[in-house]
C-alpha cells in the first residue's frame, strides 16, 4: 500500500477537536485558567500592592543612584517621596544646583529600567532604522549600565554582610524592573473578571 492510501482523513468535527486542544495548551490560556479560582478583589489588592512596593523600590534605587554619583556613601533607609518631584524640580529649573547631575542620572537610569521592562525591542527596531550601530548595541550598552548601577544598589544596601547586601541588591532590581508590568496585569486581571461578572 502506498503511504497515501494509508492516511486517514480528518473529519470536520476531528479538526476542530484538535483546534481546541492546540488552543487549550496556550500560555494565555494557561494564565487565565490559573487565574480563574481567583477572587476578582484579591488580584486588584495584590496589583496595588506590587505597585506600592514598585514605587518604594524605584525611589530607593533612585537615591542609590544619586549616592554613586555623590561618592558612593550608604543612604539611610527611608523612603523620600520626594524624589518622585525631581523630574519637574529638573524641568523648571528649581532643583539645587549640587543634585542636579545625581538626580539626573538616578531618573536617566530609572527611565532605562522603564524601557526594558516594557519596550527593549521596539527601542531597539526603532534605532535601528535610524542608527544601526547604536540599534545594535543598544541592548548590550543599557543592559552594561543597569548592571553597573546595580553595583551603586549593592554598595548602598544596609549591612556589613555582602550576601545581604547582595539580596536586597538584586530584590530591590528585580522589582524595580519587573514589578511595574506585573502590577498592570494583576489589576487588568481582577478588573476584567469583575466586569465578567
Amino acid at each position: 500500500m502506498t503511504q497515501q492510501t494509508t492516511q486517514h482523513q480528518l473529519t470536520p468535527e476531528e479538526v476542530e477537536a484538535i483546534k481546541a486542544m492546540r488552543q487549550q495548551h496556550s500560555r494565555v490560556d494557561k494564565i487565565r485558567t490559573a487565574l480563574n479560582g481567583v477572587d476578582p478583589m484579591l488580584l486588584i489588592g495584590l496589583g496595588l500592592l506590587v505597585g506600592l512596593v514598585w514605587t518604594v523600590s524605584t525611589i530607593t534605587q533612585i537615591r542609590t543612584s544619586e549616592a554613586l554619583i555623590l561618592g558612593g556613601q550608604k543612604i539611610p533607609v527611608d523612603v523620600q517621596w520626594g524624589v518622585l518631584l525631581q523630574p519637574w524640580q529638573l524641568i523648571t529649573g528649581t532643583a539645587p544646583i549640587t543634585m542636579t547631575m545625581s538626580w539626573c542620572y538616578g531618573w536617566i537610569i530609572e527611565v532605562l529600567t522603564l524601557i526594558w521592562s516594557f519596550a527593549l525591542e521596539h527601542a531597539k527596531v526603532e534605532l535601528l532604522k535610524t542608527n544601526k550601530i547604536l540599534g545594535s548595541i543598544y541592548s548590550t550598552v543599557t543592559m552594561l549600565l543597569l548592571g553597573l548601577n546595580g553595583w551603586a544598589d549593592y554598595n548602598s544596601s544596609p549591612g556589613n554582610d555582602p550576601l545581604v547586601q547582595a539580596l536586597i541588591a538584586g530584590a530591590v532590581g528585580l522589582m524595580v524592573t519587573t514589578g511595574l508590568p506585573v502590577a498592570l496585569v494583576l489589576l487588568k486581571a481582577g478588573f476584567a473578571k469583575m466586569k465578567q461578572g
